[in-house]
C-alpha cells in the first residue's frame, strides 16, 4: 500500500474488510464496498487493487485481481467492486491526486 502516515486508517479499515471474500449462500461472486477515511483532498482519484495472486509483485499491478479507480472525495470515499470471486484478497491504495497514475511518494496519500 502506498500513501502517507495520516491515511494509515485507510489502510487499517481496509485490511480488516476485505480478508476475505465469500458471497451469500447460493451465489458465486459477491459486491465489496470499501470505505476509505481521512482522505485528504478531493483531487484527483483513489486507485484501489485487490490483489489475489501472492506471486504478484505488492505493491504493483494486480493483473489476476480486480482493479477500482474512483474520484476522490475528501475525508471518505466509497469504493465498490462487483463481480469478485470467493477468495483471500491483498489491498493497495493510492491517492492519485494529480491523475498521473503514478504513486509520486511522498506528495500524492
Amino acid at each position: 500500500m502506498l500513501f502517507r502516515k495520516q491515511g494509515l486508517g485507510i489502510a487499517a479499515m481496509a485490511l480488516a474488510t476485505a480478508g476475505a471474500v465469500a458471497p451469500a449462500f447460493g451465489q458465486t461472486t459477491a459486491e465489496l464496498t470499501l470505505t476509505l477515511t481521512n482522505v485528504q483532498s478531493g483531487q484527483g482519484q483513489m486507485i484501489v487493487g485487490l490483489c489475489n495472486d501472492p506471486k504478484d509483485q505488492f505493491p504493483g499491478a494486480c493483473p489476476t485481481g480486480y482493479q477500482q479507480i474512483t474520484p476522490a472525495v475528501e475525508g471518505e470515499t466509497v469504493v465498490k467492486f462487483t463481480g469478485v470471486k470467493p477468495g483471500d484478497y491483498a489491498i493497495q491504495i493510492f491517492h492519485d491526486e494529480n491523475g498521473n497514475r503514478v504513486p509520486d511518494i511522498p506528495q500524492e496519500g
